[in-house]
């Protein structure tokens, strides 16, 4: 079996566990070394990730790799996307309203740094409380965002 398709094959185990037990991929990676193939999955929800999730998706996702000949010598990595996550979606975006964020917009000299409560997501508008007040920004001119504990 080619590099590809492990990869392939990985990657579409990956996310079947993560369906099975109603997760979402955030993001994951894998990088041969030593021989070794070194796998690192970040899970997500609509709730919070807690550890005995991170545990629970990590015993099924051994279970599957172990029954498959591919994956003989491996090194798994679980975890959640941290307090201070990237916001990668709209829709991430209306899942914190009410938490606190930093975001990057396109000023208009130049990007342009706000810091505060999300307070609201309607359509593509993303509104924020920060020290000036509240403030709306469209999605599309959002550069990056991340939750700010």
């Amino acid at each position: 079996m080619t590099d590809i398709d492990e990869n392939n094959n990985l990657d579409l185990i990956i996310q079947e566990v993560a369906a099975e037990l109603g997760f979402e991929i955030y993001e994951s990676s894998s990088a041969k070394r030593n021989g070794k193939l070194n796998i690192t999955v970040r899970i997500d929800g609509e709730k919070n990730i807690s550890h005995g999730d991170c545990m629970e998706y990590s015993k099924l996702l051994n279970e599957k790799l172990d029954g498959n000949e591919v994956f003989d010598k491996y090194l798994l990595e679980v975890s959640s996307p941290g307090l201070n996550r990237e916001i990668r979606s709209l829709k991430q975006y209306g899942r914190f309203v009410g938490e606190p964020v930093k975001i990057v917009v396109v000023g208009e000299k130049g990007n342009e740094v706000l810091k505060g409560k999300l307070l609201s997501v309607l359509d593509d508008l993303v509104k924020i409380e920060d020290e000036r007040g509240d403030v709306e920004v469209s999605y599309d001119n959002i550069v990056s965002g991340n939750l700010d504990y």
